[in-house]
């Protein structure tokens, strides 16, 4: 499937990027003061969360894959995805700044390295369930949204995508602010699939969408993921890559 299928061809077409970067527009991305949005993400579920996140820095990838190597980028999204079905898909995703900082001089390397650095405190925060996992997401919607070339576009396509994410994977129960922890292992996980545009989105295609995913998946070949006898290691129970088998 093409991109083009999940994101609006505005936003990811090879157009000039035009946007500005040093390393005070990266610190200022990282940490986004937006209630609106905030409350807005936090409508859906806590893995819908998680792949929201996903989700947005795939939308980062697209724009900047033009310019730059993207390859280990994506393999990094691959295991995010991998991580909305059971977090114990992922070995890490932790990232290293190459300069230490957010250079200035390399404007779509900065970039790339804000993008993936929000990935993985998206990860981290669900991996441990913290209840203020929408604040990473955040960042990340307004970092994709700083480098795009058609903001009216992006905001239309974003308030879209929370609002149809919120309908089909709701936030079901109020957190624990006391522990700031929530365990989500009973939510539904949702596959990279349900955000196909114009697609009739229905919960029995679900598993078949998760297995059709982690199938083409291939850890061998993926850093950042556990192979199936880490996975069993860790304590994963049932079948690595498939779902819903026992």
């Amino acid at each position: 499937m093409s991109k083009e299928d999940y994101f609006p061809i505005e936003l990811i077409r090879n157009s000039p990027l035009n946007y500005k970067w040093n390393e005070d527009i990266a610190i200022k991305l990282y940490y986004v003061d937006n209630l609106r949005l905030f409350n807005a993400i936090n409508l859906s579920s806590f893995r819908m969360k998680m792949a929201l996140g996903a989700l947005i820095t795939d939308l980062i990838i697209c724009r900047l894959s033009p310019f730059c190597d993207t390859s280990d980028a994506q393999k990094r999204t691959d295991a995010a995805w991998a991580a909305v079905i059971d977090p114990l898909y992922v070995f890490s995703l932790k990232i290293e700044l190459s300069t230490g900082n957010f250079d200035d001089r390399e404007p779509i390397l900065g970039t790339l390295e804000s993008c993936l650095k929000l990935l993985d405190s998206i990860y981290t925060s669900y991996n441990k369930g913290d209840i203020y996992l929408a604040d990473p997401i955040m960042c990340q919607a307004w970092l994709a949204r700083h480098i795009s070339p058609n903001k009216k576009v992006f905001d239309n396509w974003l308030k879209d995508t929370l609002r149809i994410s919120a309908k089909y994977f709701p936030r079901e129960q109020e957190y624990d602010k006391s522990t700031e922890k929530f365990d989500y292992s009973n939510e539904i996980p949702v596959s990279p699939y349900f955000f196909i545009k114009k697609r009739e989105r229905r919960f029995e295609d679900n598993i078949k969408d998760i297995n059709l995913f982690l199938s083409n998946l291939e850890p061998i070949n993926n850093p950042y993921l556990r192979s199936p006898n880490e996975m069993i290691k860790h304590g994963f129970v049932g079948i690595p890559y498939k779902y819903g088998f026992e």
